[in-house]
Parts: C-alpha cells; sequence; structure tokens
C-alpha cells in the first residue's frame, strides 16, 4: 500500500509524529490524528511550509496535493 499524503509529510519530511508535533507546538495526538484521517488541515499547511522552510527536506505547498501515478 501506497504511503499517504499526511504520512508522506509528516514522516518523510518532518521527522515522525513527535519531531512534528514538537516543531508546530502541539500534540502528538493531533498529527496522529491527521495520519490517521489522511488529512492535514489547511490552517496547518503554511505553518508546516514555514516550519520547514530551513530544513533538509523543506514541505512545499505541492506536497499535500501530490498523488502517486498508478
Amino acid at each position: 500500500m501506497p504511503m499517504s499524503i499526511a504520512s508522506k509529510i509528516i514522516d518523510g519530511k518532518m521527522g515522525g509524529t513527535s519531531a512534528a508535533a514538537s516543531l508546530l507546538n502541539i500534540g502528538v495526538s493531533t498529527v496522529d490524528s491527521w495520519k490517521r484521517r489522511n488529512s492535514i488541515p489547511a490552517k496547518w499547511q503554511q505553518k508546516i511550509v514555514d516550519a520547514t522552510r530551513e530544513s533538509q527536506k523543506p514541505v512545499v505547498y505541492e506536497d499535500f496535493f501530490r498523488r502517486e501515478r498508478r
């Protein structure tokens, strides 16, 4: 099964659930719920882009909408 968009962002670019929660200063359960729903709320997307801008794997807007081709 391919990795979900939320998991690709949280695990693949932000270093996992705990690291993402710490970076955004929110609870781990909040980030975990995004992964379970495969949906990162729009109000957090800009914050994620800003928080990862200087990282080795920055999140860009296209990451929130990128789908795997079959």
